[in-house]
């Protein structure tokens, strides 16, 4: 999920005339790094909000999968332990 939000920044670095990676290279032009380091701040935000949109959903479609059960185990053996 991640490489497809910086294939996407990296496409508007390109090609694109809007887009938060054409204000990350006008703003690299007129030297504002507080407002790439916003931007880039923003970008890391909705990076961290799709990635737990998409491992909510892995756990809920894909409760069979024999990854999380092994996780679970680990977890549940960590807490006995404990």
């Amino acid at each position: 999920m991640i490489f497809a939000l910086i294939g996407a920044i990296v496409a508007e670095f390109v090609g694109a005339q809007a887009g938060l990676g054409m204000l990350i290279q006008s703003m690299n032009f007129t030297m504002d790094v507080a407002g790439q380091f916003s931007v880039l701040l923003l970008l890391s935000i909705i990076g961290l909000c799709l990635n737990w949109t998409v491992t909510g959903v892995r756990r809920r479609v894909l409760f069979w999968d024999a990854s999380q059960k092994f996780n679970e185990e680990a977890a549940s053996k960590k807490a006995a332990e404990a």
